[in-house]
C-alpha cells in the first residue's frame, strides 16, 4: 500500500474575505481591486464565496 505524503493529503483551510483582508493586512477596497486584477480567485461553499490563503500567497509571488 502506497502512502500518500501530508502535504499532498492535507485539506485546505477556507477563508472568508474579512479574514483575508487581516491576514494580508489590507482594506476591502484593496482587496476587490485585487479581485479585478484576477489575483484573488474565490470558491463557492454552502453560498459562501471562501478564500484558501495559501493559493493566495502562492500568486502574490509570481506578481
Amino acid at each position: 500500500m502506497t502512502e500518500i505524503p501530508l502535504e499532498k493529503a492535507r485539506k485546505p483551510k477556507y477563508s472568508t474575505a474579512n479574514e483575508v483582508c487581516e491576514y494580508f493586512r489590507i482594506s476591502r477596497s484593496t482587496f476587490q481591486l485585487w479581485k479585478r486584477k484576477g489575483l484573488i480567485a474565490g470558491k463557492k461553499i454552502g453560498g459562501k464565496l471562501l478564500y484558501v490563503i495559501e493559493e493566495l500567497e502562492l500568486n502574490m509571488e509570481k506578481v
